[in-house]
């Protein structure tokens, strides 16, 4: 009986541990999930207080700005006045009385939307603090600030400081806008601490697409995130003409752009009434990013994109690789990512780069002494025609692709909807990813690359236009004048612009193309001697001057 007792007692003491290992079990697994919940609801309105904040800065920038434009204005208005003499008189009647009012009022708003996104600011730290105190939620503030966790899931105690993570916070939010600037002002944004480090300080061009802009920066961080150390190399930003709301909300939903924002200081005055204002406004507005990525942020190149451009997935190894042609070979005058004769009929090899006479510009890198050389000189408008005079130029040539690292899907604002469609719209998008940093390049080099030009067209066969389409490999169309050059690429459904004498894609007056299996080189003969047509048609800074202006902002 005292055995089967103390079986018994065993027996009951044995279900009662395992009772208490159950128990407490279920209350751990209960205190985790209660945990989860609480982080869960924690990183819920870390979202939410990121997104209002985000709203507020959009609300908060676009009457900063609007404000501004103001006071430009009435500034004018007042010089206007007081160099008529008229102030005294028409003062009350100008408006001008009630401005003061105007920007007290407005000045009110912008501060108290200033003043409610520094309240954000602290929410930002309380939610932040909550995350970081103690337990399982550290890993989640890992994840909400890209900082790496430490073996079991803790945070290192160093990465665990409230004002790091709010920083880091921050700057996910997209609070890098730069104050507005012009092109002739001081100033506005800081040195970047990156920029001598950096590659090429890469910037979209913006004016009032923000739907086609959204699509330009996704395609632009899908092949940026490629390789994770482009981050680094290549700085990213936007460079907005105005103060567009759609343009600047979609640029601040981005954190990985610095939004940089030109503001002209006064309209600009064509020299010809019938001349499109736009192009003065466009090269405004290209000398303030040049000034700006240069003279104020500090970088060594810069890469200037459009709001209407998808890149290839290997447009960043591309400009890495050519980067160092700039650098070492001063006959170099840019690096474009763009082929006028990138028409999917005449391209096929995906790893081919040629030198060119003819600046193509449309996805293009500049070095900073390009730029402080043409800064004491830069036109007021038609700044890629200028570009591309001879007397700018300086016999120096660009490196641009065979198959095109940039696509251009900008038809709305065009006014050449049928040039677009024949041209543009067919122009190949490279698909096949090239490791440029892996090839020897040197062959671009201004001595090598003579002689390989020379041993490429040496033996090629004289034909014409006709049988040259039905060719096989290497062969020349000679042309001895720019009507025979026109008559040969009208054949071939190519486009036939001139500009300063320089067809569009030539080396030395030689356009390549592939057609089918021939390797076609239009070649001027040997006494062929191009002559620039713009005699006449070029205003005082060497610019060249449209008489039947478009309403095209985009300049093929």
């Amino acid at each position: 009986m005292n055995q089967s007792f103390l079986i018994f007692v065993g027996s009951v003491v044995f279900i009662a541990i395992q009772l208490c290992l159950f128990a407490g079990y279920h209350f751990n697994i209960t205190q985790l999930e209660e945990e989860g919940n609480v982080e869960h609801e924690l990183q819920q309105q870390l979202r939410s207080l990121i997104d209002e904040n985000r709203e507020m800065k959009v609300n908060s920038e676009t009457l900063q700005a609007e404000l501004d434009q103001e006071r430009a204005k009435q500034r004018g208005l007042q010089l206007q006045l007081l160099r008529s003499g008229q102030l005294p008189h028409t003062l009350r009647l100008s408006g001008l009385s009630s401005y003061p009012k105007l920007e007290k009022e407005m000045q009110a708003q912008v501060e108290a939307l200033r003043k409610a996104s520094g309240g954000q600011h602290k929410a930002y730290e309380e939610v932040a603090a909550r995350l970081l105190e103690g337990g399982r939620p550290q890993a989640s503030a890992a994840s909400l600030t890209g900082t790496a966790a430490a073996p079991g899931g803790q945070l290192p105690r160093r990465d665990l400081s409230r004002q790091e993570t709010v920083r880091q916070l921050l700057r996910r939010d997209g609070g890098r806008a730069v104050p507005p600037g012009n092109e002739d002002g001081a100033c506005t944004a800081q040195e970047d601490p990156g920029a001598q480090r950096a590659v090429a300080g890469v910037v979209v061009v913006a004016f009032n697409r923000p739907e086609y802009l959204e699509k330009t920066l996704g395609s632009i961080l899908t092949a940026w995130r490629k390789n994770p150390s482009w981050e680094a190399k290549f700085p990213l930003h936007v460079s907005q003409d105005g103060t567009h709301a759609g343009v600047k909300s979609t640029v601040l939903r981005h954190s990985e752009f610095k939004h940089l924002n030109h503001i002209e200081s006064k309209a600009p005055q064509p020299l010809n009434k019938k001349e499109n204002v736009a192009y003065y406004r466009i090269a405004n507005h290209y000398k303030f990013i040049l000034f700006t990525m240069f003279d104020c942020l500090g970088y060594r190149k810069a890469i200037i994109l459009e709001d209407d451009m998808q890149l290839s997935l290997d447009f960043f190894e591309y400009f890495e690789a050519t980067s160092r042609l700039l650098d070492e070979d001063k006959s170099l005058y840019t690096v474009s990512s763009w082929n006028d004769h990138g028409q999917s009929q005449f391209v096929s090899n995906a790893s081919q780069i040629y030198r060119s006479d003819f600046f193509p510009g449309l996805g293009w890198m500049l070095t900073r002494e390009l730029w402080n050389e043409l800064r004491p000189s830069w036109p007021r408008a038609y700044w890629d025609d200028w570009m591309r005079q001879s007397n700018v130029r300086k016999g120096r040539q660009s490196i641009r692709p065979e198959v095109c690292r940039t696509y251009n899907f900008g038809e709305k604002g065009s006014s050449h909807g049928q040039f677009y469609r024949k041209y543009i719209a067919t122009t190949h998008l490279n698909d096949e990813y090239v490791h440029f940093m892996d090839m020897d390049l040197g062959y671009l080099k201004q001595d090598r690359y003579k002689e390989w030009w020379e041993e490429l067209t040496a033996n090629a066969p004289a034909m014409d236009v006709e049988k040259a389409k039905a060719a096989s490999g290497p062969v020349k169309v000679l042309y001895g004048s720019q009507e025979e050059y026109e008559g040969i690429t009208g054949k071939l459904g190519m486009l036939r612009e001139w500009k300063d004498g320089v067809p569009r894609g030539a080396y030395e007056g030689v356009v390549p193309i592939r057609f089918n299996k021939a390797h076609i080189f239009i070649m001027p003969k040997p006494n062929f001697r191009p002559t620039a047509r713009l005699t006449g048609q070029v205003d005082q800074t060497g610019a060249l001057v449209k008489k039947k202006p478009t309403r095209n902002l985009r300049r093929f």
